[in-house]
């Protein structure tokens, strides 16, 4: 769910819905852990923001943290005066990759259940 539907039924006293988060499940099953190790930070922004941020990120066929994380790369190696790490461009590149072939899968699987 979108974030300023999440605070307009905030707003309006309805129960927020939570469904889309999915089940949480106890597993013993062994991951991995990369190198980097991602860290969740609060950064507040106004709504206007926020919609114009997810707006951007639908448009590259990505989502609000990936969109914002790239953007906060870019950055800081415009501002350190360093080029970005190739490896890192490429990471982000195939991220956004992914991204866009999970979204065009789920429309494909959408236009098929129409078709059905």
């Amino acid at each position: 769910m979108r974030a300023r539907e999440l605070m307009e039924q905030a707003r309006s006293g309805q129960p927020l819905d939570d469904s889309h988060f999915g089940k949480a499940r106890v597993t013993d099953e062994r991951f991995e852990v990369s190198e980097e190790v991602m860290v969740g930070k609060s950064v507040r922004v106004p709504m206007s923001m926020v919609a114009r941020i997810e707006t951007v990120a639908e448009k590259m066929g990505s989502d609000w943290s990936k969109t914002v994380r790239r953007w906060i790369e870019e950055g800081l190696a415009r501002d350190e005066g360093t080029e970005q790490d190739p490896a890192a461009e490429l990471a982000s590149a195939v991220a956004r990759l992914h991204t866009a072939a999970e979204r065009a899968q789920q429309l494909l699987g959408q236009r098929q259940g129409r078709a059905a």
